[in-house]
């Protein structure tokens, strides 16, 4: 498991750090906002239980945060895949309180894990899903450097319409 994680950014007053468990009941808010759960894979339903599943149920999940003035305000997570075929890459899920839309949340939460997941992690490669009408989101992710790799048919169900979703990856050998 990961060692805590942290990294001050004091020109914005942000912190990136790995969660905790007392952070359950402010990860299940973002997570289950009207404007954030239809973006993401997760229900406005989802019970704070659920929340810390699925931030603290797996050994194989990395998680990082970004506190502003000591306020979750987003959180990023990869997920390491557990066949020696595949264990070379993960599967990347974020997101970030709409009110810090646009001020570099997401790009700080990006390179972190990205720095985690090529320096500590060794991976080759990060992977994430987002629903085709995300642009904001695939904006950010483009300048990153992640590529659209395809685009998946009725992958993702939004208020009973099914949405197309893109595969995107970041290679992360030199």
């Amino acid at each position: 498991m990961l060692k805590k994680y942290m990294k001050k950014h004091d020109k914005n007053e942000y912190v990136v750090c790995s969660p905790e468990l007392k952070d359950v009941n402010r990860l299940n808010q973002i997570r289950t906002d009207e404007l954030i759960y239809k973006k993401i894979l997760s229900l406005q339903t989802e019970t704070k239980e659920e929340t810390k599943e699925y931030f603290f149920g797996d050994e194989k999940k990395y998680n990082l945060v970004v506190k502003h003035k000591g306020l979750i305000v987003g959180y990023v997570q990869i997920r390491l895949y557990k066949h020696p075929r595949v264990s070379h890459k993960a599967d990347l899920s974020m997101a970030v309180d709409e009110n810090y839309h646009h001020k570099r949340v997401g790009r700080l939460l990006l390179d972190s894990i990205i720095d985690l997941a090529k320096n500590e992690l060794k991976l080759k490669k990060i992977c994430l899903s987002v629903i085709e009408n995300n642009v904001d989101a695939i904006k950010l992710y483009e300048k990153t450097g992640f590529k659209k790799e395809g685009l998946r048919e009725l992958d993702v169900l939004v208020d009973d319409k099914y949405e197309r979703a893109y595969s995107m990856g970041l290679l992360l050998e030199d």
